[in-house]
């Protein structure tokens, strides 16, 4: 009761605001309504206030309407709040594609439809920037909009015994709930040595006892990815190797310094097999040649067309191809302004392997990938997919530093891999002319 004399006092005077002393003036008159002979019995003004300001969530005071979109908003400020502790806040934009993902094809969209007509409103079914500043302003006792900041990683915080246990556990119960693994019954844990090779001798073991049992490797698929530049401006000494120069001059070697920013990711899967191979350019728009790379050590067939030149040992190869579950899954050459991954570019990428009909689905068993921390793996595009009940995924992000220490397929771990050295001729290619 108190709370409703404290809310319709501060609509009615002031245009909202309440002038100094009126509190303790509602306070007491309360008191005296509901008979309270206690002198020393008080609310404090920041219980009224929290009162009033949960009901106001729910309710468009303006209108006085309730919002057809109020269930979501928990879990949009909840998000909101998971992100920023993670140090990647979520944007204006971000938000509002998650809100209409929450609510797309929902009952939901349909009454925010009717709401949208009742105030003789196009209806979109769609939540706009209004929609957002408004949530913002209802929500302003725990959100706030501010300016980016860039801030040092502590690696230290991150890469703790205790973190990478926990994450290991949340993953292998991930796996075992894909079908991809099992649990072993105690009496078959085993030991491993440095090779992987089973051991019976713990002096002999590296590592903790294996729990785990891996029964579809080929359904697991990491991922890495690495951005470089082909320009040769900023190179150092290579191993240490020196030249033989004229006394007092400078082994001066010819390189490019022409820029071609590029990302290239491996996807492979546990077995060891390369799955596809991403390459995305920093530009807007991509050439034939950043497409299908050109191989100056093939001649170009004027006698025949463009197409014919095109393909496998021709002049213009095209990306790497893999062969992986008996499909050919060409590689993913695709762009972005500053080269870099993507929420739809990972999403394209996973699409492609279910349209070739890489995985099928079944009631107990479902791909799984396991990926680095990245701001890419937590935007709607992607998210959209993967929880699509017609091609869904298991998805998994570890640890946002140490990754040289716990993820397989790791950057480092791909140098040297066939995939590897055929994404470098292949962006060596598209960057010929």
């Amino acid at each position: 009761m108190k709370w409703l004399f404290y809310m319709i006092s501060k609509k009615k005077q002031n245009g909202g605001s309440l002038k100094r002393g009126s509190f303790k003036k509602i306070h007491q008159s309360v008191i005296q309504k509901l008979g309270i002979m206690d002198v020393s019995f008080k609310v404090n003004i920041t219980s009224i206030q929290s009162r009033v300001y949960r009901n106001s969530l729910t309710v468009n005071k303006s209108q006085n309407q309730y919002i057809p979109t109020q269930d979501i908003e928990k879990v949009l400020l909840q998000v909101s709040t998971w992100k920023q502790e993670a140090g990647q806040p979520i944007s204006v934009s971000e938000g509002l594609d998650l809100a209409n993902s929450l609510i797309d094809g929902k009952s939901m969209q349909d009454d925010l439809k009717k709401f949208q007509e009742s105030k003789k409103k196009k209806a979109s079914g769609l939540l706009s920037r209004r929609y957002w500043k408004q949530f913002m302003k209802r929500h302003a006792k725990l959100l706030e909009a501010a300016k980016g900041h860039l801030v040092a990683t502590n690696r230290t915080e991150w890469v703790t015994y205790d973190n990478i246990d926990r994450m290991y556990d949340l993953v292998y119960e991930q796996m075992v709930a894909a079908g991809v693994a099992r649990c072993l019954p105690p009496d078959e844990h085993y030991w491993v040595n440095g090779n992987g090779e089973k051991t019976n001798c713990e002096s002999d073991a590296c590592g903790l006892k294996v729990t785990i049992d891996i029964t579809h490797p080929e359904w697991i698929i990491f991922g890495d990815e690495v951005g470089t530049d082909i320009s040769q401006k900023d190179d150092g000494h290579v191993g240490g190797q020196k030249f033989v120069t004229a006394k007092g001059t400078r082994a001066n070697i010819k390189s490019s310094h022409a820029d071609g920013r590029f990302t290239a990711i491996g996807l492979t899967a546990a077995s060891g097999d390369p799955v596809m191979a991403i390459v995305i350019f920093a530009t807007k728009e991509l050439s034939f040649i950043q497409r299908m790379g050109h191989d100056i050590m093939v001649d170009y067939d004027n006698t025949v067309s463009v197409t014919e030149n095109s393909g496998v040992g021709k002049s213009f190869p095209g990306g790497p191809t893999c062969l992986f579950r008996g499909k050919e899954i060409p590689a993913l050459i695709t762009c972005s302004p500053k080269g870099s991954i993507s929420s739809s570019i990972l999403r394209t990428a996973f699409e492609r392997l279910d349209d070739l009909g890489v995985y099928e689905r079944t009631p107990t068993l479902r791909p799984f990938a396991l990926f680095d921390a990245h701001d890419s793996r937590l935007q709607v595009p992607f998210l959209r997919y993967i929880n699509d009940p017609l091609h869904p995924w298991t998805f998994c992000i570890g640890l946002p530093n140490g990754t040289h220490k716990w993820q397989v397929g790791d950057s480092k771990e791909q140098n040297g891999s066939v995939i590897q050295s055929r994404v470098e001729q292949f962006i060596c290619s598209s960057h010929s002319k």
